[in-house]
């Protein structure tokens, strides 16, 4: 994980800001690394270009362009979306979940992976 000094919102080499979700998922996290998940991720300007992501479902494999919706984060204030890692992601389960997680001991990973609520908006 990359350590910042400060609390400042800055980017790294990779021009991923420190604050997004992607550097704290799949880590063991201190108490003020689970705080800044939880109160500091990063906030995506309005007009942040959110790359296409193509799907293949039903029974014919047909492909699909699906784009994250940036008014997501409005309607669920526990989502962060991750640059880095081109997904979303619980925060919840970011800064608290070990290896496994919820129903049936899930492996946690972006919401994007799997058939979500996110579907229903195909742009």
């Amino acid at each position: 994980m990359l350590k910042k000094s400060d609390n400042t919102e800055t980017e790294n080499e990779h021009n991923f800001n420190n604050f997004d979700i992607g550097f704290y998922f799949n880590c063991s996290l201190t108490d003020v690394e689970k705080e800044e998940v939880l109160k500091k991720n990063w906030k995506l300007e309005p007009t942040f270009e959110f790359p296409n992501t193509v799907i293949f479902s039903g029974k014919d494999k047909r492909s699909k362009n699906l784009k994250f919706q940036y008014r997501w984060l409005h309607t669920f204030p526990w989502l962060a979306y991750s640059a880095k890692l081109d997904g979303a992601f619980y925060t919840f389960c970011v800064a608290f979940a070990k290896s496994r997680t919820g129903i049936n001991s899930q492996t946690p990973g972006a919401l994007y992976h799997k058939q979500s609520v996110f579907d229903a908006d195909i742009s």
